[in-house]
């Protein structure tokens, strides 16, 4: 999915909730979900890269945004979403879940692209064999991750243990938001469409005799 098009409907798909920054000036900011994201460059399956966000609220959607879209900066065919794996905000150890999901992921994933500075970037000429490398990650790690979404062009899927990625496509229009409070927000803010009219239509009896 190229993000360029998508971006409003990515980062409403992506918000956590809300917060209240701090200072004198305080306002009320959005807040993302944190976890593990695989971006290209292109829609071919040639080079991933692999990464993680955690932050105090940007979450996924700041650090895909902010760090990538100067870097993929053509809006008609560079820079797309492949899977999103949504982790909880919490940590074990020192370490994020969604520091343990990157790392787990990388480890059983392993296709690093040879002459890459970064250990994040993978080369996976068979997107069958990512995926299912990425589900022995998935199903390992269970507990680390609410939900994990593969993107298309015009849709999106959510993976179950059963069927992997070959549940029913969604859209942002089904599915406009992950967390259901905002997701009911979200809909609120949708303007209402205005009601047409109706035409009433009266049936007149036609006289068979002169009057």
């Amino acid at each position: 999915m190229n993000i360029h098009t998508h971006q409003k409907s990515i980062a409403d798909l992506l918000q956590e909730g809300t917060r209240v920054s701090a200072g004198k000036s305080a306002k009320t900011k959005k807040t993302h979900y944190p976890g593990v994201y695989i971006i290209s460059r292109t829609k071919v399956y040639d080079i991933f890269k692999l990464g993680e966000a955690h932050g105090n609220g940007g979450g996924l959607y700041d650090r895909i945004i902010h760090q990538y879209k100067i870097c993929y900066s053509l809006k008609s065919s560079e820079f797309f979403l492949r899977y999103l794996v949504i982790c909880p905000r919490k940590k074990e150890g020192k370490l994020h879940y969604s520091q343990i999901m990157e790392k787990e992921m990388l480890k059983i994933i392993d296709s690093k692209v040879e002459d890459s500075y970064s250990k994040e970037y993978l080369f996976a000429p068979k997107i069958d064999e990512l995926e299912s490398r990425l589900f022995e990650v998935l199903k390992s790690k269970s507990g680390y991750y609410t939900t994990a979404i593969k993107f298309f062009t015009r849709g999106f899927r959510t993976y179950t243990p059963e069927k992997g990625f070959t549940t029913d496509l969604l859209n942002f229009d089904s599915l406009p938001n992950l967390n259901p409070d905002v997701n009911l927000l979200l809909n609120l803010r949708k303007p209402q469409q205005a009601k047409t009219a109706k035409k009433i239509v009266y049936n007149m009896k036609k006289h068979t005799k002169p009057l």
